[in-house]
């Protein structure tokens, strides 16, 4: 099976990951949609098409003014090109997720791009990683047991 995490906005982020782990592409795709669309069409869908597509939801704040709206632009253009390959979206919340998968996870199978200009392809694959984790991804599941092993 073939992952691909979006973490949409100005700057999107892009994991397209098999399920043995084998990360296939990483990338911090710029220019909201249109970028992302140029990326889709220039990268991705020539060349690999995924099996399912993991992709952060976006909610509003309270209280928040100002709201920077881009990565709905975003996930809606990931919808219709979705829609028109049939390939089904899974949407996570953007809450949450260091829990669901924290850094040492991600440093334990190696799978964490270090450094502030690698922060939304490094939340695309974390999103992506928490999807083989509900599905019962064996090499995931096995670091999350490595916490559970006393240390020296």
């Amino acid at each position: 099976m073939i992952y691909l995490g979006v973490d949409p906005g100005k700057t999107t982020g892009i994991a397209l990951v098999r399920e043995n782990l084998d990360v296939w592409k990483l990338a911090e795709v710029k220019g909201g949609a249109d970028g992302f669309l140029e990326y889709w069409n220039e990268f991705l869908e020539p060349w690999y098409k995924p099996d399912v597509i993991v992709c952060e939801s976006f909610h509003t704040r309270e209280g928040k003014h100002g709201v920077d709206t881009t990565p709905l632009v975003v996930i809606g253009a990931l919808k219709a090109l979705a829609d028109a390959s049939g390939i089904p979206i899974l949407m996570q919340p953007p809450g949450g997720r260091l829990k669901r998968i924290p850094d040492a996870v991600m440093k334990r199978l190696d799978l964490y791009p270090p450094g502030r200009q690698n922060r939304n392809c490094r939340e695309a694959l974390r999103h992506v990683l928490s999807v083989m984790k509900s599905d019962g991804n064996r090499l995931v599941l096995e670091a999350f047991r490595d916490d559970e092993t006393p240390q020296p």
